[in-house]
């Protein structure tokens, strides 16, 4: 299973100097948030794989129907393939704008809806886990929410974005057992054999 994970950026290797043949072993699309429908209606014509996806704090711009054909890991745990991927969308409350949370906002939803399901092999969220590629400005924090899901449900892996790799974070930090990968731009991760390869 070999997952191509987008975010945050629009990458011109991904767009317009794109070649599907660098990308044809890909089994799966997942967008950690902020990119245009339209970059990822591309990606998922183009590619012909399915496309999962949460929003991000900048995407409460576009309509609903915008992402229509995608699997919205809000809304619903993708379990197929022999896998549960689930997902949050949004980041901190920082300017009342759309898809930002409060802590006890996320807190709430993550126990509303990890409590359900056993084991998650894949977390995708916008914004980290508090401690793990997040910054000290409010916009950027992570959620300690997302930390104690993590901890307690012990994905192979976690999936953000939110937080640039032009700031201080890097790409991949560790959370108890879960790998956890900043998304940023794009990643490509291999579940079989952990993390293949990166740009």
């Amino acid at each position: 299973m070999r997952i191509l994970a987008v975010s945050d950026q629009v990458e011109p290797s991904l767009y317009e100097h794109f070649d599907p043949r660098r990308w044809q072993d890909v089994d799966l699309i997942v967008s950690c948030g902020d990119l245009p429908p339209g970059y990822l209606d591309f990606l998922a014509t183009t590619l012909r794989r399915p496309l999962l996806y949460v929003r991000g704090n900048h995407d409460g711009r576009y309509e609903a129907d915008e992402f229509a054909g995608f699997w919205n890991l809000e809304a619903a745990p993708w379990q197929e393939m022999g896998l549960t991927i689930a997902g949050f969308e949004g980041s901190p409350r920082y300017n009342g704008g759309p898809v930002q949370y409060s802590e006890r906002e996320m807190g709430r939803r993550v126990r509303r809806r990890l409590g359900k399901l056993g084991t998650v092999d894949l977390l995708v969220t916008h914004a980290p886990p508090r401690g793990c590629g997040d910054r000290p400005d409010l916009c950027h924090q992570g959620f300690e929410s997302l930390r104690s899901a993590v901890l307690n449900k012990q994905p192979r892996f976690l999936l953000h974005g939110h937080s640039h790799l032009y700031s201080p974070c890097g790409r991949y930090s560790r959370l108890g057992g879960t790998m956890t990968i900043n998304a940023f731009g794009h990643c490509l991760l291999s579940l079989d054999d952990a993390i293949s390869a990166c740009a």
